[in-house]
Parts: structure tokens; C-alpha cells; sequence
């Protein structure tokens, strides 16, 4: 592989990687978007979106396609960790359930329509730096390093960023999560999402309806306090037999995609911006911290940061501090910012009230009416 060049150099091709190229090569910069492994958005996420969003007719030009959508999802109902208490909510606007692989496919036909090259099977490895600016990267595709020059990186490159790592930039709280595609569900209500608290460890089981049989069900944990040969897996096994709601739903399903990750629920970096890269999506944090909902929230950054740098390189042929410092500053006042900021503040209150003030089931279920309140009051629909 030789040695290339050019004007922005995008790692990682989920949906936030895949905006910001977009947004790039619009603008006609020389573009290069690598991901590390065959295909693009490679990771199925959280299938469960809200209906409109700018990002939306940015991207497409247009509404969601209507081609990727599977169910509309009009409320949610969570269940305290005895599973004898619950709440309802019905969602301000519907949300859908999507075919993740269909939306990807959608946001790349709308990238191939641009001149951004697109290497798969291509990881990055390190930083090239000058004068302590990052002015390039080493990568390797097919066994073979080589260097691909570039005057600006966006790392979209996930919640473990490589790119955030070596440049020891602070990443956010991540957890352990599992997540199963399920046929053959025994769906309670395919309009409604559940949501299962669970103790011992803190955490989360969930079920998102694709349909009357079909659905996504996972479970996180919401703490780092876990013995060394701790298992996602052995968990969920535990933890989906003794619910039983949750054991009525999965007992004759069949999985056809299944993935062990973390989830971001810390909230955006303190600083998305180093010197000569900037971090968006998954590694940017742009996820919400009580969900972990956060297609259109990476989707949105990815493209806005882009826009943001592949203007000003155009303009003034580089990227200044006062042009960061404006950017982030106007940045922070977008919706985008204001929710993942709000769900930062409220899910890391709701996770202290519920796993260290109560801790326990017989609590919970005590206090389950000031949770009510409590979550109602913070409730998003983003």
C-alpha cells in the first residue's frame, strides 16, 4: 500500500464517521475515511430512534427513508429490579425501531455519491506528529504499514478510541453491555419499550419491539465493581431466567446477531478537540448518558464537526485555537449539546438514587413513586 494524502482523514465507519465524511467530502475536501474492519457500521447499535430529526434532511436530504423503518414505538414502561412495580410513559413524539444495517447502507449511498475514498480492513495504528500537531497517521491494511498524510483527523473510532488513548485523552464512563437481535420474541406489546432495573450487579435488561415477534434485547451494567472473571453472558443467563417477564419473552426466541460491547453513559468529553484532531460519536461521548440512545446525537456531531473543520480549512486554510473556542462555544448552546448534557446530569443522579441511596429491591419498591417523579421530570424523548 503506497503512502497517500489529503485534506481530511475520517477513522471509524459507524454513523457518526460516516456523517462527518459526508459533510467533508460536500465540501470538496479531499477526503479518506478508513475503518478496520470489512464493512461499515460493522457493530449493529441501538435500534431505536426518534422519527424526525434535522440530521435527517441534512444527510438525506429528506425524512428518515421510510425503506429502513420496522415499528413505531409510541411508550416504555420500566420495571423495578423485583419486577412488582413499574412505570408507563408515552413518548411526546413516536420513535421507530430501524433495521440498523439497512440505515447504514442508506447514509453510504448517499456518501458514494461524493469522491471520499473508502478503505475497509484498514486500522489505524499511531499518530504521525509535527511539532506536537497531529499532522497524519500509520495504518495497516493487508500486513502492510504506510502513512496517510492529512491536515485534519476526526476520530470516530468508537468508545475504546485507539486515537483518544494515545493522545491520553480522557474518555467517558463506559460499561459492560450485550446486546441480541431475537426472532420468534413473545412480544407483551410491540408499541411499547420495556426496560428491567436489576441489583447485584446495578444495571439494565431491555426490549426493543422491531415488530409482533422481533425485537432487540440486551442487558448493561452500571458499575466497574466486578469480579475479575466477571461475564456479560453468565449474567444475562441469570438475570433473563429469574425475570419472569423477561424469560416469557426470550424462551423460544432465536438470535441472529449477538455482540459483546460497552456502552457510553458518561456523557460528552470535556474537550472534543486536541491539536489536529477532533473526536465525535461513540469517542466523542456524544451519547445519552441515560439510555445510551445516541444514532442521531453521534450522527449530528459527526457531520457538524466535520462541516466546522472542512470550512475552515477552505477558508483559512487551517484550524486556529479562537476557531475551536468560537465553534465549541455556539456548539455547546445546539440542542444536540443541551440534551447530552442534561441526560450526563440525569442519569448519573438517577444511577446514584436508585443502586447507591436505595440498593436495594425492598427500597426501590418503597420509593418507587419518588422515582416516578423523578424520571418523569427528566424524561427525553431524543
Amino acid at each position: 500500500m503506497k503512502n497517500l494524502n489529503c485534506d481530511i482523514l475520517i477513522v471509524g465507519a459507524g454513523v457518526a464517521g460516516l456523517c462527518a465524511a459526508i459533510a467533508s467530502a460536500r465540501n470538496k475536501l479531499d477526503t479518506i475515511l478508513i475503518e478496520k474492519e470489512s464493512e461499515i457500521g460493522y457493530k449493529i447499535k441501538g435500534e431505536c430512534i426518534q422519527k424526525k430529526s434535522p440530521i435527517f434532511e441534512k444527510i438525506f436530504g429528506k425524512g428518515l427513508p421510510k425503506e429502513v423503518t420496522l415499528n413505531e414505538l409510541t411508550g416504555r414502561r420500566i420495571y423495578s429490579p423485583s419486577a412488582k412495580k413499574y412505570m408507563e410513559m408515552e413518548h411526546s413524539e413516536p420513535l421507530v425501531a430501524i433495521d440498523y444495517r439497512l440505515f447504514i447502507v442508506e447514509i453510504f449511498k448517499e456518501l458514494s455519491k461524493t469522491n471520499c475514498r473508502v478503505l475497509l480492513n484498514t486500522e489505524f495504528l499511531k499518530t504521525i506528529k509535527e511539532n506536537e500537531k497531529v499532522v497524519g497517521a500509520t495504518c495497516i491494511k493487508d500486513n502492510k504499514e504506510f502513512n496517510i498524510k492529512t491536515k485534519f483527523i476526526i476520530a470516530a473510532d468508537g468508545n475504546e478510541s485507539k486515537i483518544g488513548n494515545e493522545l491520553n485523552i480522557k474518555q467517558s464512563e463506559i460499561y459492560y453491555a450485550l446486546k441480541f437481535n431475537f426472532e420468534n420474541l413473545n412480544v407483551p406489546n410491540p408499541r411499547h419499550i420495556e426496560l428491567h432495573l436489576i441489583t447485584n450487579p446495578p444495571g439494565a435488561m431491555w426490549m426493543f419491539p422491531k415488530g409482533p415477534s422481533s425485537g432487540e434485547t440486551g442487558i448493561t451494567v452500571w458499575t466497574h465493581d466486578l469480579p475479575d472473571n466477571f461475564d456479560i453472558l453468565e449474567l444475562w443467563r441469570k438475570k433473563s431466567i429469574e425475570n419472569d417477564r423477561m424469560r416469557g419473552i426470550i424462551e423460544k426466541a432465536k438470535s441472529y446477531y449477538s455482540s459483546r460491547d460497552f456502552l457510553n453513559f458518561g456523557g460528552p468529553i470535556k474537550n472534543i478537540f486536541g491539536n489536529g484532531v477532533a473526536f465525535v460519536g461513540d469517542a466523542g461521548g456524544h451519547v445519552g448518558a441515560i439510555g445510551a440512545a445516541g444514532i442521531i446525537s453521534c450522527m449530528s456531531t459527526g457531520f457538524d464537526v466535520a462541516e466546522f473543520v472542512a470550512n475552515a480549512l477552505l477558508t483559512e486554510g487551517e484550524i486556529t485555537e479562537g476557531m475551536v473556542e468560537e465553534f465549541t462555544r455556539k456548539y455547546k448552546k445546539s440542542q444536540i449539546q443541551k440534551f447530552l448534557k442534561k441526560e450526563q446530569s440525569a442519569g448519573k443522579m438517577l444511577r446514584n438514587v436508585l443502586f447507591k441511596s436505595f440498593k436495594t429491591e425492598e427500597v426501590i419498591d418503597e420509593n418507587w413513586e419518588k422515582l416516578e417523579t423523578m424520571v418523569a421530570s427528566q424524561a427525553s424523548d431524543f
